[in-house]
């Protein structure tokens, strides 16, 4: 069996990923499985928002959302 190596994936991965489990938390999504706020927060944790104003935005809308959904 042929193996190929497998890189840690790029932040731009991560943000993907964190913008999705947030859109299905939200809409409160019949696919969103184990999807959490926590989840999302720890996806950004691997994400450099510093450099990226909308990033950083994402990041506030995250945590103020949190605070305000049950």
């Amino acid at each position: 069996m042929k193996e190929y190596p497998v890189k840690e994936p790029s932040e731009d991965f991560y943000f993907a990923a964190a913008v999705a489990e947030f859109g299905l938390i939200v809409r409160d999504s019949a696919y969103k499985g184990e999807a959490s706020f926590e989840n999302v927060r720890e996806l950004l944790g691997k994400v450099d928002t510093d450099e990226d104003d909308y990033k950083d935005e994402f990041v506030y809308l995250v945590k103020k959302l949190q605070r305000t959904m049950p």
